[in-house]
């Protein structure tokens, strides 16, 4: 294609600006918008004779460049959540009250498993967005304000009133973010589960109950 070097090097300079409007850090922006553009130059540059063998290697370098954008998000997204778990561990040695102690210890214990069960498996990401985005560093703002109020040698009666508040909605935070966990895991459990029934079912029909007609 005539044109093709020019179209190429759009698409890699778009796929670069994408990728830091996506707030990616420069280098690995670089590196994407660089395979973008060798992508386009297969595309915009190739022959009719070779279009099967040059659609093949697009395909792959295309789903490269898509596994290195959603890596990166999911990367940037997991150390950014890693961050604000890491101020929640910080908040149990600056809060006296020992029953938010113990709530905070959950809370990060909590999000542990939830960056891990992400980090394991990245497209659960999608259904995590929100947590990650708003309700775990809206959490950790909480905690900042606690903190902060508690700290005052003269705590009026409205301070005491947001100490009493804040109290009460990290209990329902905890609730929140253990359904958050479940969530993550519920269609694992269901497959599971429809696996062992069929397991359960496919014993049944070789005459094993699977409790004492294990015998040869």
């Amino acid at each position: 294609m005539k044109h093709g070097p020019i179209y190429s090097a759009l698409l890699g300079a778009a796929t670069t600006a994408i990728c830091l409007g996506l707030e990616f850090s420069a280098i690995p922006a670089i590196i994407i918008g660089v395979l973008a553009y060798g992508a386009g130059n297969m595309i915009f540059t190739t022959g009719s004779g070779d279009d099967e063998s040059a659609l093949e290697k697009v395909q792959g370098t295309m789903t490269f460049v898509s596994e290195s954008v959603n890596n990166s998000k999911v990367d940037n997204v997991l150390a950014k959540a890693s961050k604000d778990n890491a101020q929640i561990y910080f908040m149990i040695s600056k809060i006296e009250d020992p029953d938010v102690v113990r709530k905070i210890r959950e809370l990060h214990e909590i999000v542990g498993k939830i960056i891990s069960a992400v980090r394991k498996s990245p497209e659960k990401l999608k259904q995590s967005e929100k947590f990650f985005s708003y309700y775990l560093p809206t959490t950790v703002n909480f905690l900042h304000k606690y903190d902060e109020i508690e700290n005052q040698e003269v705590g009026t009666e409205e301070m005491k009133a947001f100490m009493v508040k804040t109290e009460k909605m990290l209990s329902k935070i905890e609730v929140a973010f253990k359904s958050q966990l479940t969530n993550l895991y519920k269609s694992d459990m269901m497959d599971t589960d429809a696996e062992m029934k069929l397991f359960d079912t496919m014993l049944k029909s070789d005459g094993i109950s699977g409790e004492e007609d294990f015998k040869i």
